[in-house]
């Protein structure tokens, strides 16, 4: 599978289309439904105002166990009004996805996880124009969102925190210039290099994998799969 992305791969942002099929198999609506009954998993639901910060999830903790539960009702309801939404750490949620990241991991010096974004309308908006630390490898597996991706990087020099929560390009938008934009659908590909600049942008109803791919110095950091 990952003979393609191999040939392709340096460090600038590129598209391969079509690259993993029967995408649905790794994520899907009833994928969701079903992650919303499972305890372990952290939710972030994104606020529609243009600040798109993170809506506060009630959450409760138990005895004997290890981690605050958030309240999947309210999650359920925030989904079904159309907030857009990220699921954390899906990886561990099915065989398929475990095992495209244990791939990645073989093939590259990195570690992995999933990551979901989702939402059931054009207007469950995703986060606004940011970039990451990570490498991230794209895949859509439902639905189409268009994607902007620009030639700049945020230095290493940098705060990351600290610079986009100014968002400087906002008083100079000659700050920042488009590398290029696309439409994905189910199965596409996008790679991200690290401290690349991008927007995600939906069209309708979607979900799509985000998979952060982190360096590792040698075989011991990565987490096991």
């Amino acid at each position: 599978m990952f003979e393609s992305l191999i040939n392709n791969l340096k460090d600038e942002p590129f598209v391969i289309k079509d690259f993993l099929p029967n995408p649905e198999k790794y994520l899907s609506w009833d994928d969701i439904d079903r992650s919303l009954k499972n305890n372990y998993i952290q939710w972030e639901i994104l606020d529609p105002s243009p600040s798109r910060h993170r809506i506060q999830i009630p959450s409760s903790r138990y005895e004997y166990f290890r981690y605050p539960v958030q309240d999947h009702h309210v999650i359920k309801q925030f989904i079904d009004q159309g907030l857009g939404f990220i699921m954390l750490e899906y990886s561990y949620s099915k065989e398929i996805v475990n095992d495209l990241c244990k791939q990645i991991q073989e093939k590259f010096m990195v570690t992995t996880d999933v990551h979901v974004f989702g939402g059931k309308t054009a207007e469950s908006h995703s986060l606004n124009m940011h970039a990451d630390l990570a490498t991230n490898i794209i895949i859509p597996t439902y639905g189409k969102i268009k994607w902007k991706v620009y030639n700049n990087r945020l230095s290493t020099l940098h705060d990351l925190d600290k610079i986009q929560a100014e968002k400087p390009w906002l008083e100079d938008p000659s700050l920042l210039d488009i590398k290029f934009e696309v439409v994905l659908e189910a199965g596409d590909l996008l790679y991200l290099p690290a401290r690349v600049y991008h927007e995600a942008i939906p069209l309708g109803k979607r979900l799509s994998m985000s998979i952060p791919c982190w360096s590792v110095l040698n075989e011991s950091q990565k987490i096991p799969r």
